[in-house]
């Protein structure tokens, strides 16, 4: 009788059954869904430069000397205040920018820069920001100056904006940014500003109801500072002052603009 043999073929191995693809995504958006937490609570706290009580300020400027610097690629003179002698919260900082036929030199060749520094309670920054650039430039440009010691805190006290620079404030007014604004500037302080005349009522008004203190000042000799400014005053509440001379009075009456400026800002000897 023949054997009957076995076939001894082998069976085909089975492959593990994969895990169900819903569960490994599961497992995906819950671990992205914790780094996220984990991210918010700790990975952005120093990303923002606001609020000023998110910073500690260090004196890093010799006080009362005019040093020159750049923030980001901006360049800058900056005098601090003399820490020994006033307490942070009385320090008032200054920021000046420039006209389209000036630079950050004009402020310390008219002296106006020195005798900024004289008093001991401020600090005072002048930028090369060009006279094109807008609110968006300026906004975060104030931002980042307590995160370098430029300022004690925001907002700042005061921003002068002689002629062509006023534009990087009226374009936020434009935009509708007069919160913002009023985040980083204490009080504006344009200097026969020609582009205010580019705002529409409404956006005069806007400030106006903000309740932003706007101090206008112009020579007496320049007939659209005189306009833009009584502009100002009419619709948007702003205070004015009326100065001896032409366009760029400031340069050539340093003492007077001084004087009048530290007046108003509160600054005392």
């Amino acid at each position: 009788m023949a054997r009957i043999r076995r076939s001894t073929m082998a069976r085909p191995i089975q492959s593990p059954t994969p895990a169900p693809a819903p569960r490994i995504i599961a497992g995906i958006l819950v671990f992205l869904g914790l780094l996220i937490v984990w991210y918010n609570q700790t990975g952005n706290d120093t990303d923002d430069p606001l609020p000023p009580s998110s910073h500690s300020f260090k004196v890093t400027f010799p006080p009362n000397k005019i040093v020159d610097g750049t923030l980001g690629s901006i360049p800058y003179y900056h005098c601090a205040a003399d820490m020994e002698s006033v307490e942070p919260s009385q320090v008032k900082d200054i920021v000046l920018l420039h006209g389209s036929k000036f630079t950050k030199e004009d402020w310390k060749t008219s002296q106006i820069l020195s005798l900024l520094c004289s008093y001991s309670q401020t600090s005072v920054t002048a930028f090369d920001l060009s006279v094109r650039s807008d609110s968006d430039a300026l906004i975060p440009l104030i931002q980042r100056m307590p995160g370098e010691n430029l300022v004690s805190q925001l907002p700042i006290t005061g921003l002068v904006t002689p002629s062509a620079s006023g534009y990087a404030v009226v374009s936020g007014i434009q935009q509708g940014k007069v919160g913002q604004l009023q985040q980083v500037i204490g009080m504006w302080i344009p200097v026969a500003s020609g582009s205010v005349s580019q705002l529409q009522t409404s956006q005069l008004i806007a400030v106006k109801d903000s309740h932003w203190p706007v101090w206008a000042i112009y020579g007496d000799k320049d007939v659209g500072g005189r306009q833009v400014s009584t502009t100002l005053a009419n619709e948007a509440g702003a205070s004015v002052q009326e100065f001896t001379g032409g366009h760029p009075f400031y340069l050539s009456t340093p003492n007077e603009f001084v004087s009048a400026l530290c007046q108003k800002l509160g600054i005392t000897k």
